[in-house]
């Protein structure tokens, strides 16, 4: 994790998953696999959230465009969603990299040196294997399977509702994201340290 005065980046180890944004009254949710796309939920009652917008999908076979025209889209696509993740199939297996705008997650007061973002719950997790890996999971029982490419959840409580991981929008949802972490960003320059 590290930022550049304008966004906070994100590396794991897994292919994609969702970063969850605790907005006050709504919930956003960023989706990254082979296409990207934001959904959002409303508060409507005490950890109940009602579907407000769903995913908007973009960026789906951008590895089959130049090189010119995969970078324009994703500095356009973060410029224009205030994030943007690697895609699938355009990054290496077991590694996806996130970039969130200070915009996008509500910080605009940078003249504090150090700043809160908002409660993120953050869920990755391997979707894609090596044809090797692929045959040799599928032949291990259920359990060893979890076991062997576990999921990433941050916090490590409950994820929030399976089927958004899997790019679905259910009518609502149940949540609490009172137990969701914050990062402290530090925004003093590494040269003026002491």
């Amino acid at each position: 994790m590290k930022h550049d005065n304008n966004n906070l980046y994100f590396a794991f180890a897994h292919d994609g998953g969702n970063l969850y944004l605790n907005k006050n009254t709504s919930i956003q949710i960023l989706h990254a696999s082979s296409q990207l796309g934001s959904a959002e939920y409303k508060e409507s009652d005490s950890m109940i959230y009602s579907l407000e917008k769903i995913f908007d999908w973009q960026l789906y076979g951008l590895q089959n465009e130049t090189s010119k025209h995969m970078t324009e889209s994703i500095a356009h696509y973060l410029a224009e969603n205030g994030w943007v993740a690697s895609i699938g199939p355009l990054g290496n297996f077991a590694q996806v990299e996130w970039a969130v705008s200070f915009e996008s997650l509500g910080i605009s007061n940078q003249s504090e040196r150090f700043v809160e973002t908002p409660g993120l719950f953050i869920f990755s997790a391997r979707m894609r294997l090596s044809p090797e890996e692929k045959k040799a999971l599928l032949a291990l029982p259920p359990e060893e399977r979890k076991n062997r490419y576990p999921p990433l959840y941050w916090p490590n409580i409950l994820v929030p509702n399976d089927s958004l991981n899997n790019g679905l929008c259910p009518e609502t949802i149940r949540v609490d994201p009172t137990g969701w972490n914050t990062i402290w960003i530090d925004f003093e320059s590494r040269a003026n340290r002491n």
